[in-house]
């Protein structure tokens, strides 16, 4: 799961990571009242695998707006581009799987980097 802290405080995971995201955390706390949370140091976090990897079941990932995450920290993760980050390493992982090999995170990773992604 990625926290509030894990947004505010920039939190790398540099073997965990399947993607980034920069966004602050944007509470849209009424109608026409948005609140912004900037991430530590104008950076961004990292995105770890098991926040969109399903605990129970080796074929379903959780992305885009599904990626597992507090209250605070979905106003940030819930983002296009980190959609397209989680969505990249989730059919990733869907292909390794649906080629009858073992999804693994450093397969992952390598391959996600391979194809230019920022991981």
């Amino acid at each position: 799961m990625v926290t509030s802290d894990d947004v505010l405080h920039a939190r790398k995971r540099p073997t965990e990571s399947i993607g980034r995201c920069g966004w602050p955390i944007e509470d849209h706390a009424a109608p026409g009242v948005t609140r912004y949370e900037e991430i530590e140091g104008g950076s961004w976090y990292d995105v770890p695998y098991d926040a969109i990897r399903c605990s129970d079941t080796d074929n379903v990932w959780g992305v885009g707006r599904l990626t597992s995450s507090d209250d605070q920290a979905f106003a940030s993760v819930r983002v296009m581009g980190t959609a397209f980050a989680t969505g990249h390493a989730a059919g990733i992982a869907a292909a390794q799987l649906s080629g009858g090999r073992p999804h693994d995170l450093p397969s992952i990773r390598r391959t996600l980097l391979k194809q230019g992604a920022i991981v």
